[in-house]
């Protein structure tokens, strides 16, 4: 939605049209401390369950990108990050309906059951989004996998974007990867109204992920606001609010502290 905003420049007032948002962050955890790796530059700090993820000061992929502050999951059906994001019931039903997920993510090999997250806080059944082991698609099949898979050993950032009852989108570096079947409100893809689990599953269908930053928003962002968020390769930096408006890229986009390659 775009909205007429000014902003007062050297004594002069300018008016920008500003792509804005309802949508507000409300964690992101950039793993850049060893001695606390669920240190949030937002939020809570990550909750960590079971064995810790091993941290890596960078890594690289498999071609010329590396990013600095890094950790690789942990397999097993007790190891698990728990995030606090604390949205609150919305989207029209009693739990939390919208939200964006955002992972820097490297899938380190082909093959192998991967979960990115786990909406039942007991963690009793199937997670809600996977890459899958056969052909590396990502989803689930209550609401379909992706037409093509999760390349292995390539940094990349993956944004999932929910409004239960209307839409349910991923993207790969800003680009829309996959329009999914829209779940229902309240139904299993609604988060607990305070926490979700990350890169869990209930029968170790987790294996081991790359992660250098994971990011909640309070609602589902659009197309434009994800475009603005960019791939995993660029640096993004957190300008002035006077910066943000003459830039005209949107709060949403800079409010985001993007990881700097090695």
């Amino acid at each position: 939605m775009k909205k007429q905003s000014s902003v007062l420049v050297g004594g002069v007032l300018l008016a920008t049209a500003l792509p804005m948002s309802a949508a507000q962050l409300v964690g992101l955890w950039e793993f850049n401390n060893a001695g606390n790796l669920g240190e949030a530059t937002v939020g809570t700090d990550l909750e960590i369950n079971g064995s810790a993820p091993t941290y890596s000061a960078s890594l690289a992929d498999g071609g010329a990108t590396s990013l600095t502050g890094v950790i690789t999951t942990t397999q097993g059906v007790g190891n698990h990050l728990t995030a606090t994001h604390g949205i609150g019931a919305n989207g029209g039903g009693s739990f939390t309906n919208a939200y964006t997920l955002v992972f820097d993510v490297k899938r380190p090999a082909a093959g192998a059951w991967r979960s990115f997250y786990q909406t039942d806080l007991t963690n009793s059944n199937d997670a809600e989004y996977f890459t899958r082991s056969s052909n590396n698609t990502l989803g689930r099949t209550t609401i379909t996998y992706t037409g093509s898979g999760m390349a292995a050993d390539t940094w990349m950032r993956l944004v999932i974007s929910v409004e239960a009852g209307s839409s349910y989108e991923t993207y790969i570096d800003g680009s829309l990867f996959h329009t999914h079947s829209a779940p229902g409100v309240d139904g299993g893809y609604a988060l607990d109204t305070s926490k979700v689990l990350l890169f869990a599953d209930e029968n170790g269908e987790n294996n081991s992920l790359d992660i250098g930053m994971v990011a909640i928003y309070d609602d589902a962002l659009s197309a434009a606001e994800v475009a603005a968020l960019g791939g995993v390769n660029s640096v993004v930096a957190v300008p002035e609010p006077t910066s943000v408006s003459l830039l005209g890229l949107g709060a949403v986009a800079l409010v985001f502290r993007r990881k700097r390659q090695g």
